[in-house]
């Protein structure tokens, strides 16, 4: 999948380190990767110490958005779902 940006190879994933869902106080791997949705990519986020708690969206940011909302339970918070990625 690609858009005039970015190319969203499926298969792709990168890992990122930031508190863990479980212990706030602990940090843990959170692996994002990228998804055959068929006619577009599914961005998934995915909490290694609690995987049952991923969070999947259309875009990389809604993905990520969504997981840093829960991590530090505020309802209003958003990221560069591209920069979580490893895209930027």
């Amino acid at each position: 999948f690609h858009n005039k940006t970015y190319i969203w190879p499926v298969g792709f994933r990168s890992v990122k380190k930031m508190p863990s869902l479980l212990d706030a106080n602990k940090q843990v791997d959170y692996e994002s990767e990228i998804r055959d949705g068929g006619e577009t990519p599914l961005f998934r986020v995915t909490p290694l110490d609690a995987p049952d708690r991923f969070q999947e969206h259309a875009t990389s940011s809604a993905a990520w958005s969504e997981m840093i909302k829960l991590i530090h339970q505020k309802p209003n918070l958003s990221v560069s779902g591209p920069e979580y990625f490893g895209f930027s």
